[in-house]
């Protein structure tokens, strides 16, 4: 038998433990309101924070039906990328965006990472 085959075969007997992901750091792990960032990122916990009361409404209201409304800031980001990539100040708008979900929710953001890493 080849010795290929048997590493195949000792491969699957006793698979591999490692996580190549587990040392990989969140370049968002927040501490306190202070360092919170209104930086657009799928991992930044301001965007991906689900706004219960206030559902976002597009800036651009005069491009945009009024019934539109995003859950969290990331889908209103991506609904920048998408429907208004021709504005020059999509970036601005978004991260004012953030700077009000922080200044409302930034204690339940963090309370909110501080419960998930236990």
């Amino acid at each position: 038998m080849s010795t290929l085959l048997e590493d195949k075969r000792q491969s699957l007997v006793n698979p591999q433990q490692s996580n190549p992901f587990k040392d990989r750091k969140n370049p968002y792990d927040v501490q306190s309101i202070e360092e919170l960032t209104s930086n657009p990122h799928a991992r930044n916990p301001v965007f991906t924070f689900k706004t219960r009361k206030l559902r976002l409404k597009c800036p651009y209201d005069h491009d945009c039906s009024s019934l539109k409304r995003y859950k969290n800031a990331l889908s209103l980001y991506w609904h920048f990328a998408y429907d208004h990539r021709n504005k020059s100040d999509t970036r601005i708008r978004i991260q004012k965006v953030a700077d009000t979900i922080i200044a409302s929710y930034g204690d339940e953001i963090i309370k909110g990472i501080n419960d998930a890493s236990r």
